[in-house]
């Protein structure tokens, strides 16, 4: 147990022989970083599920559209055979 006149090995390795600001200008520098990895991970996931929504969106409609074609088609096609018998 660390008495009262006994001072911490991580406070004389911190802040002794001024060591304290390169350890502060070091832990800002740790939390800037870590922030700004954090932001880009999030930015990249919400990048990444609106680009794979909007590809879903295009295929369906891509899709949607075929089958109305398909339809077209057919119900031109029938009434033509139809109308020539």
């Amino acid at each position: 147990m660390v008495g009262r006149s006994e001072v911490p090995t991580w406070y004389k390795l911190c802040f002794s022989e001024g060591r304290g600001v390169a350890a502060a200008a070091t832990a800002v520098v740790v939390v800037v970083v870590v922030v700004v990895v954090v932001v880009v991970v999030v930015v990249v996931r919400v990048v990444v599920v609106v680009v794979v929504v909007e590809v879903v969106v295009v295929i369906v409609a891509a899709a949607t559209a075929a089958v109305v074609v398909v339809v077209v088609v057919v119900v031109v096609a029938a009434a033509a055979a139809e109308a020539a018998i």
